[in-house]
């Protein structure tokens, strides 16, 4: 399988593809394809993806360059820091620890 040990660092902390797509407000099938890193698919979803991943999974999927540039920008937008993210994270660990099927 392709992401292996993505997708093993992403159950660790009880999220799968299906959970990450609800707090995306994005398909399961389009956030695949993002994650597999399909030509023309996701430059929105991932910019999401960054507020939602750890570090260590961003560079397992290859995108650490991005993501740097990324979080350059982020800074140079906003002066107040990662208010967004916290929150961000404060919603997927509500969504890791929601009841099976809750997303169904």
């Amino acid at each position: 399988m392709k992401n292996r040990e993505f997708y093993r660092r992403l159950h660790a902390r009880g999220l799968d593809t299906k959970k990450l797509a609800a707090i995306l407000l994005t398909s399961r099938p389009h956030l695949t394809d993002v994650l597999n890193n399909v030509p023309g698919h996701g430059f929105q979803t991932r910019q999401k993806l960054f507020l939602v991943l750890t570090p260590a999974e961003i560079k397992l999927l290859g995108w650490a360059a991005e993501y740097r540039r990324w979080r350059y920008r982020q800074k140079k937008r906003c002066s107040t820091g990662n208010i967004v993210s916290a929150g961000v994270r404060q919603m997927v660990d509500l969504v890791s620890r929601a009841p099976e099927g809750a997303f169904s």
